[in-house]
This record gives C-alpha cells, sequence and structure tokens, in this order.
C-alpha cells in the first residue's frame, strides 16, 4: 500500500513544523498520525520517547523523519508534499498583497446574519 507524509514546515527552525503521515488501506486512505513537531512524530513512532508537552522547533532530519514513518505505517514512503517557505523576507510579496485581502475575509466570515436566506426551492 501507498503512504504519503506530509510536512508544513515552519519559518525558522525556533518554531515547530507540523508533520502529517496517511496510508492507503483495502477501504482507501487512512490518516496514521498528526504531530505538531518533529520530536513529537519521532515520539509517536518510538514509544521509548516522550513528546514533547509543548512543540518546539527543531532541524528535520530526512532519515530520521523516514524511518519514523515507515515505523508507523508498515512500509516504505511513497510521496512526501512539503510545505516550505522559500524567501527570507517576513512576507513574501504575494503575501505582503494578499494581507488585505485575507483580513478582509476574515470580516465577512466573522459577520452574524441577519437574516437566513430565502429557501430558493434546489
Amino acid at each position: 500500500m501507498r503512504s504519503v507524509v506530509g510536512i508544513d514546515a515552519a519559518w525558522t527552525v525556533g518554531q515547530p513544523s507540523g508533520v502529517a503521515l496517511a496510508k492507503e488501506t483495502g477501504d482507501g486512505w487512512e490518516l496514521v498520525t498528526v504531530a505538531a513537531s518533529y520530536q513529537q512524530f519521532h515520539a509517536r513512532a518510538d514509544n521509548t520517547l516522550i513528546a514533547e508537552v509543548r512543540p518546539l522547533g527543531s532541524i528535520p532530519v530526512a532519515g530520521d523523519l523516514l524511518h519514523s514513518c515507515r515505523r508507523l505505517c508498515g512500509g516504505s514512503v511513497d510521496l512526501v508534499a512539503v510545505d516550505m517557505p522559500c524567501h527570507t523576507s517576513r512576507l513574501r510579496g504575494v503575501e505582503q498583497r494578499m494581507t488585505p485581502f485575507h483580513a478582509l475575509m476574515e470580516d465577512i466570515s466573522a459577520a452574524p446574519i441577519a437574516q437566513a436566506p430565502k429557501d430558493r426551492g434546489a
């Protein structure tokens, strides 16, 4: 069966990076585990480790991550997906231009609805 690990890499080594592992089963895809840091992910794979109570940042070691994945899903990883900042400035140009849009969307989504929409007979 296939497996996928996803990493939401932090902007800095001092911040934790999230890790998720999923595997394919006979009934479809199954989430194996999700962790808020590399250390917590390794602790899920190795019961001799104690998971951090408060996730801390660290430098990932690819071989160690893949080893933990093998222990958790019983086989090799077929795909690694990484959401990683690739720029050194605090906000990239696109993010700077999108920030006002995101703020507007948050305001709209948080606004109370005065009246429920009418049934359109769908």
